[in-house]
């Protein structure tokens, strides 16, 4: 389990928690939350980073013998696109730590974020770095002498052996194997914009919003197919197996909460009703522009059996509460289909609402011996082991949080959820006994 510690960031005086497989934080606006997710995100997302760069040749050129020089830059490039300039700041700190003995800390220095990485890490990651430098020549060697179709497969085959050495040398580095991914708050603008997003300037966005629209320009093309034809052609060009319970229960959930299916083609994103009726994305309820590319994402996921690390930013947007409860159930199953890592914010009481329904799933399967009760779908039920939540607040002096976890009954605690609601009933309950007086 990963762990962060935040110190004098932004809104944050201080946060220091371990990073469970369901991480949720809730609380107000404007209170912290988004900063931590983006931080625990920013940190989770190094790794690739790290393979793209050592496989660039331009980049490693420029490296010479020292790989962190240019890579920290990246880093620093990379920190200013998601949280802006530093130079106005207070001195901060943050850690992140992969292991007991691998981490990476940031703080300020002279108005400049500063980037160091424990001795262990720095240690492995430079090996890798000498490794792929020698593998890289080697290739470059062989191509100098190709003479036919057979030599360029082969070096094609070294290329793909490249990429495989590298990823596999960086996970190992970091002791995590999940991509990471990041589905940022105000997707509908994505989605309004979708006829347009080829013609955005990239520097009008925020890094992750762009690094967003790039996955999902690459992705959407997969679906000018239905969902059957798209697992039919995964059958017939991987020898990977598909857990068809997964996914079919994955395609029943995302009907339930799309009220239609999503089609791309050359003249553009629609969302059809039926085999005839749609209208084209840009023009489609909120609701469905805000959760499209969600509910695609992890139908992805699931589908080619992928290990991730994902963050959602508030995913109940325009999203009616029966939906939102179907949203949590094709999160817990995205929990359990493989070895994923899910941090969510939220603002919701139904989220979290929901989110019981399926840790108590999971409670009562172990008291009945795993037994299959039919209420809730064994592959819902989320164990309350995977679970860490967080009220995040902020006054205008002070910061503070705290766990909103049942720790006897592994639940997110009733009284944390209804607050919003309770304060309202309060107040409603007083003007009533005016009325009482009144009268």
């Amino acid at each position: 389990m990963h762990r962060i510690t935040i110190e004098n960031f932004g809104p944050i005086t201080s946060f220091d928690e371990k990073i469970a497989d369901l991480t949720i934080l809730i609380g107000p606006q404007a209170s912290g939350k988004s900063t931590i997710s983006k931080l625990i995100f920013f940190f989770r997302s190094i790794p690739d980073e790290l393979i793209k760069y050592l496989l660039s040749n331009e980049k490693m050129d420029k490296s010479k013998n020292n790989p962190f020089f240019e890579f920290n830059k990246e880093l620093r490039y990379k920190f200013v696109g998601y949280f802006g300039t530093t130079k106005h700041m207070k001195p901060f700190n943050i850690k992140y730590e992969y292991s007991t003995d691998k981490s990476i800390r940031l703080y300020l220095e002279n108005g400049y974020v500063q980037i160091n990485f424990s001795e262990n890490l720095k240690k492995e990651i430079f090996d890798i770095f000498q490794k792929v430098r020698n593998l890289k020549k080697e290739i470059q060697n062989q191509e100098k002498s190709f003479i036919d179709s057979w030599d360029v497969s082969y070096w094609k085959a070294n290329q793909k052996s490249l990429l495989e050495k590298t990823r596999s040398a960086i996970y190992s580095a970091f002791e995590d194997s999940k991509t990471a991914i990041f589905i940022p708050a105000g997707r509908s603008l994505v989605a309004t914009l979708s006829d347009q997003l080829q013609d955005i300037n990239p520097r009008q966005l925020d890094l992750l919003t762009e690094g967003f629209i790039d996955r999902i320009n690459l992705l959407k093309k997969n679906f000018s197919q239905s969902f059957e034809e798209i697992i039919q052609d995964r059958k017939k060009f991987s020898v990977e197996k598909i857990d068809f319970e997964s996914i079919n229960l994955a395609i029943n959930i995302i009907q339930q909460i799309m009220k239609g299916k999503y089609v791309f083609s050359d003249n553009g994103e629609k969302i059809f009703f039926n085999d005839k009726e749609y209208t084209k994305l840009k023009f489609s309820s909120s609701g469905q522009q805000e959760v499209v590319w969600i509910l695609l994402l992890i139908f992805t996921v699931i589908l080619e059996r992928l290990n991730v690390f994902m963050v959602i930013e508030e995913p109940e947007a325009h999203l009616y509460p029966t939906a939102q409860k179907e949203m949590v159930a094709l999160f817990s199953l995205l929990l359990n289909s493989s070895n994923n890592t899910l941090v969510i914010t939220t603002h919701s009481p139904y989220i979290l609402s929901a989110f019981n329904i399926y840790l108590y799933a999971a409670q009562i399967s172990e008291k009945l011996d795993k037994g299959n009760h039919p209420i809730v779908d064994k592959k819902l039920r989320v164990s309350p082991s995977k679970l860490r939540a967080y009220m995040v607040e902020r006054t205008e002096d002070t910061f503070s949080y705290k766990s909103i976890v049942d720790e006897e009954l592994g639940l997110i605690r009733p009284e944390e959820i209804d607050e919003a609601s309770n304060a309202i009933n309060d107040l409603l309950d007083r003007l009533m006994e005016v009325e009482e007086l009144e009268d």
